[in-house]
């Protein structure tokens, strides 16, 4: 599994239409390049928590790469 690390959320929680929300992050992918990417959740109040934990914490969020929609810089 390859991993990519977001570590700010700039935008979001937005709703996609469906009930279901993304937030836009900045994420460092496995291959050291960085990228804008969506984060999506089931509910509100998840992506909520992690876009304030995100902002807050001095630590990146570790995510599968795979599961990303991201748009290269």
């Amino acid at each position: 599994m390859k991993v990519a690390k977001a570590h700010k959320c700039f935008e979001g929680p937005l709703e996609v239409g469906d009930g279901t929300y993304y937030n836009m992050c900045l994420a460092q992918l496995s291959d050291g390049d960085w990228a804008e990417v969506e984060l999506h959740y089931q509910n509100f109040n998840a992506a909520y928590d992690d876009a304030h934990w995100l902002n807050r914490s001095p630590y990146p969020l570790e995510v599968d790469e795979q599961c990303l929609t991201s748009t290269l810089n």
